[in-house]
């Protein structure tokens, strides 16, 4: 897993482990990594799938991520706009030049909960 960067951090869940009637799992998408990718909000012209495609594509070079991305459309009428309800994380891997103060207070954050912690 090298999506932490060399400076970031990055959470794993299992959303195995949720209903699949939850609202969540039918808004959990793949990237897709392209050669060059080209996009512009400035053509997003009201159409959600342009959206869609702008939130999901990645550049080559980050394919070893493997990435997911949770994608939420939230508008007046959406019921859960509030909250996100997520599974307990099952790991939390910390990139090797994170800040420490971020480290310290995700470490502190993770034993709290029982999270396991990866340094990379």
């Amino acid at each position: 897993m090298e999506y932490a960067g060399d400076n970031g951090f990055c959470v794993e869940y299992n959303f195995k482990k949720l209903d699949f009637n939850t609202h969540i799992i039918h808004n959990i998408f793949p990237v897709c990594y392209m050669e060059k990718p080209h996009f512009d909000i400035k053509n997003y012209s009201g159409n959600w799938l342009n959206l869609y495609y702008i939130a999901l594509i990645k550049d080559q070079g980050y394919i070893n991520d493997n990435e997911w991305r949770l994608i939420q459309i939230i508008d007046d009428s959406y019921e859960y706009k509030d909250e996100i309800k997520l599974p307990k994380p099952e790991c939390v891997y910390l990139s090797k030049n994170i800040a420490n103060d971020i480290k310290e207070e995700i470490i502190k954050i993770c034993e709290e909960r029982n999270i396991k912690i990866e340094l990379k």
